[in-house]
């Protein structure tokens, strides 16, 4: 399992290094799904991100038909 360092490390990105940290922790805890406005937590493979404000749109433009 990849820790916090590893991640950071990989990425290269100091602005990616507090979002590592809270990445690693969402895997530990296997957090499958995470529903935010951040896009950096894309650049993490091993989860799901959702953005919230497109799935209500998405869910609003399917019950108006």
């Amino acid at each position: 399992m990849q820790t916090t360092l590893d991640l950071a490390d990989a990425l290269t990105a100091g602005n990616l290094v507090p979002d590592a940290h809270v990445a690693t922790i969402l895997r530990k805890h296997g957090v499958r799904r995470l529903c935010t406005t951040a896009t950096d937590f894309r650049k993490f493979d091993f989860f799901e991100v959702i953005h919230p404000l497109r799935t209500v749109a998405a869910s609003l433009v399917r019950s108006s038909r």
